[in-house]
This record gives structure tokens, C-alpha cells and sequence, in this order.
């Protein structure tokens, strides 16, 4: 059994122990320690030579990790790319109670789940999250094109459950509720998109320990993202054995990776989404 590495996160602490100046290769033969800045300046190169890139990459270590989120003992398993950009007007109008870092130390530690309770007690446990639903309800049933501009007047929820509750609106709606569900990042650290992604990192050990669990368990695995990414992870032969795991779902559009009935790979009789929803 692999350690948890994220068990020392803190406002003050945002990179597992374990990844602090691991050497990355970044150029030719320059090595770098992760999450310095030299690293960081290197991935957030100003690429202005790329005609093609719209939108230049700004990797940050300023919040928490989100390496995963939601419930552990799911039957389903997602796989992504990585946390997305943080929605700042939220943090700076929240950070000041607490909340959230003991949010996140609960989601890090397998402690909490979307409903607000702790495994261990079912008890509630986080007074603003009647708020934070609200927000959520009052979003979602409100037209895209209406819906309001984020500030920290009227903030969004976290950018983990928010964005993840959306992917699932679609198993949401059908089941009348929140889908027990868990997600795991390939990358565990926040960025506006993708880029080239360490190959290792000695955080990875743990990822790689949950999925090889989710297998050994035999669990619906659903890879959203960066699919031959998972399948060149070669720590257990963890790769190889995902990319003939029979109990896993491909999505047709990896942009946007919806878990809905029309977003499944080979779901023509929708025998797949059915099984999928019969999970929940």
C-alpha cells in the first residue's frame, strides 16, 4: 500500500512533501527542482513565437492540490488531466474562516464527501455548505447565457466540485441527486490547461496505488482525459493493464467530457449508461 502524500497540505504547504524539489528535466540537459520558480517560469513561458496558441499556460501553486476529490469507496473512478484555474474572487472572499482549507484537508485525507459528512460520523460538518448548494442549484437552473459573472459578491463553489458537478449534470438529473463518485487527476496541481506533464513524480505512486485498487476491486474506471498518458504509466504495469481493463468507458468528446448518455463510446443500445447509472 502506497502512503498518502497529501495528508500535510496547508495554506502554507500547497506541494505534497514528497514532489518539493524533485529534479525535472526541462531543456537539453538543465535540471530544475519542482515548484521552484525557475520551474514554474518555464512552464509559464510567454510563447509568443506560437500562432496557434491562444491562451499561454499559467501553472500556479498558490491553492491546494486536487490530486482528487470526492468519495474513495465509489464503484466509479474518473480519470482527468489535471485541476483547472482557480476561481480567485471565491478563495480571496472565503479564505478568511477557514473553510476551505479544512475542506480541502478532508477531500485529501478521504474524509469527506460531496453531502458535506464525514465518513466516519455522517454528521454534518461545514455550516456554509446550504450556501454553497444554493449557489449550485441557483447556477445550474439558470440559462448559460444568463447565468451571472462570477465575483466575490456572488462567488461559485470551489473550482473542484463545481466543474465536476457539471460534468455529471446529466447522471445528476436521472437520479434526482449528487452521484457517489470519485476523480482522480493525472496531474495534481492547478493550471488553466494542459501542457506536458512530468512523467513521474514521486506523488504519482499514490494515484497509481488507487487505481490499481479500483482494478483489483473490479470498479467501473471512465477515462475522460490524456488516455494514452494513463496508458504509458508504467509503475505495476498499471498502464497496460488499463488499456485492456474490460471494466472501463471511454468519453467520444475529451473536451468536453460530459458523463452523459450521448458521450459514451460504443453506448448504442445504451446498455453501457444504464449499467453506469444502476452503479449509483
Amino acid at each position: 500500500m502506497a502512503s498518502n502524500p497529501w495528508l500535510n497540505i496547508s495554506w502554507s504547504n500547497t506541494i505534497a512533501d514528497c514532489d518539493k524539489n524533485y529534479p525535472i528535466q526541462i531543456r537539453g540537459n538543465k535540471i530544475v527542482p519542482f515548484g521552484s520558480s525557475q520551474y514554474v517560469k518555464y512552464i509559464n513561458r510567454n510563447d509568443r513565437n506560437d500562432p496557434n496558441l491562444k491562451k499561454h499556460i499559467d501553472l500556479s501553486f498558490n491553492y491546494f492540490p486536487e490530486p482528487f476529490w470526492g468519495d474513495v469507496n465509489s464503484n466509479v473512478y474518473c480519470l482527468n488531466m489535471n485541476p483547472g484555474e482557480l476561481d480567485l474572487d471565491f478563495i480571496q472572499a472565503n479564505d478568511g474562516n477557514g473553510v476551505l482549507e479544512k475542506y480541502n484537508q478532508d477531500v485529501l485525507s478521504h474524509r469527506f464527501r460531496d453531502d458535506g459528512c464525514i465518513f466516519e460520523t455522517g454528521k454534518p460538518i461545514y455550516d456554509n455548505l446550504k450556501l454553497r448548494d444554493q449557489i449550485l442549484d441557483n447556477y445550474f437552473n439558470t440559462p448559460q447565457k444568463q447565468r451571472p459573472i462570477v465575483t466575490s459578491v456572488n462567488p461559485r463553489p470551489h473550482v473542484g466540485n463545481f466543474w465536476h458537478r457539471e460534468m455529471w449534470s446529466s447522471l445528476r438529473q436521472q437520479l434526482g441527486r449528487d452521484p457517489k463518485i470519485f476523480f482522480i487527476e493525472y496531474f495534481p496541481y492547478h493550471s488553466n490547461r494542459g501542457f506536458k506533464f512530468p512523467d513521474y513524480l514521486p506523488s504519482y505512486e499514490y494515484r497509481n496505488w488507487l487505481i490499481e485498487e479500483a482494478m483489483n476491486a473490479g470498479k467501473v474506471i471512465i477515462i475522460m482525459r490524456k488516455e494514452n498518458e494513463w496508458y504509458n504509466i508504467t509503475d505495476n504495469n498499471i498502464g497496460y493493464r488499463l488499456r485492456t481493463y474490460p471494466n472501463k468507458l471511454l468519453l467520444k468528446n475529451r473536451q468536453r467530457v460530459w458523463l452523459s448518455q450521448g458521450n459514451l463510446v460504443n453506448n448504442i443500445t445504451n446498455t453501457q449508461w444504464q449499467h453506469l447509472v444502476n452503479l449509483f
